[in-house]
């Protein structure tokens, strides 16, 4: 009895571990993005990574997105300037307002990434090129209407959502996590059932000081950095003042010294 008792409850534990196996292998990861209009390096993780893999049969049900059309703001202003902000604008609104899209942003996808592709930097195109069926906007004057009366609560919204700590866009993370193996290779990142790569290294240490934009691939929060350079610069004059002051003095006691002889 006893033996039949034991053995029951090794199958109910098999059992059970058998469905917590499936239910945490059939859980989808939480991927949000941050980013801006005009980022170069936000239109090629979209177009080239993103919109491809939520049409990707293979990996498209096993993740979820979240689009943040923020980025690198500061005061007010957007890093590529006044457009960016309004196009930040119009993107948000597509996430309001394109059917379901506020639920699932991948059903705004193929709008943002008819803007990212085709505006150019201009902020009128996209009623041209990104209105019809396919990109879930049927009428522009819905989105330019948004943007004239909710754009700036949306903007606010948005900015509410990303990372005061970021340190460049794309920002990219999974299950709340920053990840720079899935900005890298997102197909192969949720392949891999979001696993960093062994020996993956990113960022931190090329932020320390001012590198060239483009030097990784993401427009660096340039504002933070700026005003990071502008303390670690006048930390520097401050030693170096304390160096010429003591240089002054030695210089002046061997004067002294000479005149004595």
């Amino acid at each position: 009895m006893r033996l039949l008792f034991a053995f029951g409850a090794f199958c109910g534990l098999n059992l059970a571990g058998a469905q917590l196996f499936e239910a945490e292998t059939n859980k989808k990861l939480e991927i949000a993005l941050y980013y801006e209009a005009l980022c170069p390096f936000c239109e090629q993780f979209i177009t080239q990574q993103l919109l491809p893999a939520t049409q990707d049969a293979e990996i498209k049900d096993k993740f979820t997105i979240e689009m943040v059309p923020y980025g690198n703001v500061h005061g007010g202003q957007c890093q590529h300037g006044p457009t960016e902000c309004y196009l930040n604008k119009v993107e948000g609104c597509g996430i309001k307002y394109i059917e379901g899209a506020s639920k699932n942003n991948a059903l705004a996808l193929p709008f943002i990434d008819c803007i990212e592709k085709n505006t150019g930097g201009d902020g009128t195109k996209w009623k041209d090129e990104c209105v019809g069926l396919e990109f879930g906007v049927e009428d522009a004057e819905v989105i330019a209407k948004c943007v004239e009366e909710e754009g700036d609560a949306i903007f606010e919204e948005m900015g509410k959502k990303t990372p005061t700590d970021h340190k460049f866009v794309p920002w990219v993370t999974v299950n709340g996590k920053q990840s720079d193996a899935a900005r890298a290779d997102l197909k192969k990142f949720i392949l891999s059932g979001g696993k960093e790569a062994e020996g993956f290294q990113g960022l931190p240490l090329l932020l320390s000081r001012r590198p060239k934009e483009d030097s990784e691939n993401v427009c660096l929060n340039s504002f933070e950095n700026d005003d990071d350079q502008d303390e670690e610069e006048e930390e520097d004059d401050d030693e170096f003042g304390d160096d010429e002051d003591e240089t002054d003095l030695e210089d002046a006691e061997d004067i002294e010294s000479v005149e004595l002889r």
